[in-house]
């Protein structure tokens, strides 16, 4: 999509916010998204998750997998402290 290939042109990271389901995890890594957050990876935590449940990280190495045949990405697992604070938020919608 053009506005996440603009956010990653200009250095920012795009991050797929009100993710619920695993089509629209799949969907999102096709976009090229660099970080997903909601429901279907985790519920609300007041503090950060410690690791990403070996379900999440398998998906999405899955999905990464089958996107890298068709667009150019990068995937990345990591932990809270490793998070950028300057990260680029792109709400997910199915609107178009």
């Amino acid at each position: 999509l053009d506005f996440i290939d603009f956010f990653l042109n200009y250095g920012f990271m795009a991050l797929a916010d009100g993710v619920e389901t695993q089509e629209e995890l799949s969907a999102v890594i096709r976009f090229g998204v660099d970080l997903i957050q909601g429901n279907f990876t985790s519920h609300p935590n007041p503090v950060p998750l410690a690791t990403i449940p070996e379900r999440i990280v398998s998906l999405i190495e899955k999905y990464s997998e089958n996107a890298a045949h068709s667009i150019t990405q990068k995937t990345y697992i990591t932990t809270p402290e490793e998070m950028s604070i300057s990260a680029a938020s792109v709400p997910f919608s199915d609107h178009g």
